[in-house]
């Protein structure tokens, strides 16, 4: 009998002792998965603490850029209310011109500025590029008015489409390259005049392609043989 209890007794401290060491694991079990997700928790606070901090300084920075362009474009504006009151007197100095008032010069709006218009019978003879002493005299008026830095200046030549006949062994491309000739001497004469940085001047030929009038009549094609001084407003 007595033996009977006592492997009773040893049969239950043996069941007690696999229950405890059971629960012992899964403490540790649910210890190890606790870490586990904790680490976790602080590896994504780190990531959530970087990317907080770079959408701040984005933040910052997209302000310091607006600002920047807030004060750029009040002094864009600034330049272009700068730019349009100098065109507009120095298109009313140009009017004022005598050349203008005989007729040997028209000043014009024009798209990209104010136009200077010459007729060539007064810079030029029939298929020269030497400056004559009255076209000098003009271009010395105009660049007068022209002197004030700042400037950006197309020189344009223009031709009637008549063929060159005089010096056409000089001009072998013929109307455009006279053009061309006529728009570099007074570009030339311009820049040595007025000081206008050559930077800021350009020149172009048009040969007879780009007519005011049809070609049919004398009186229309010397209209079409100009040369146009363009002051560009870069506003």
């Amino acid at each position: 009998m007595r033996s009977t209890v006592g492997m009773i007794s040893l049969a239950v401290l043996m069941l007690s002792g696999c229950e405890t060491l059971q629960q012992v694991e899964d403490l540790e079990a649910r210890n190890s998965n606790l870490q586990a997700t904790l680490d976790d928790m602080e590896v994504n606070q780190g990531r959530l603490e970087e990317e907080n901090r770079l959408l701040r300084a984005e933040r910052d920075e997209m302000a310091v850029s607006l600002r920047r362009s807030e004060v750029t474009a009040e002094e864009a504006s600034a330049v272009r209310d700068d730019l349009a009151e100098a065109l507009a007197d120095l298109e009313s100095r140009l009017q004022g011109m005598p050349a203008v008032a005989s007729g040997d010069v028209s000043v014009l709006w024009a798209p990209e500025g104010r136009l200077v218009r010459i007729g060539d019978e007064v810079l030029f003879d029939s298929g020269s590029t030497v400056i004559k002493a009255r076209g000098q005299e003009i271009l010395g008026q105009i660049a007068g008015e022209l002197a004030s830095g700042g400037l950006s200046i197309r020189v344009e030549g223009h031709t009637d489409s008549d063929k060159v006949t005089k010096q056409s062994s000089k001009y072998p491309y013929g109307n455009l390259q006279l053009s061309a000739m006529r728009a570099v001497v007074v570009a030339d004469f311009l820049t040595q005049t007025t000081g206008v940085d050559p930077a800021h001047m350009s020149v172009a030929g048009y040969g007879a392609s780009r007519p005011l009038a049809a070609n049919d009549t004398a009186e229309n094609k010397r209209r079409n043989r100009r040369v146009e001084i363009l002051i560009l407003d870069k506003s």
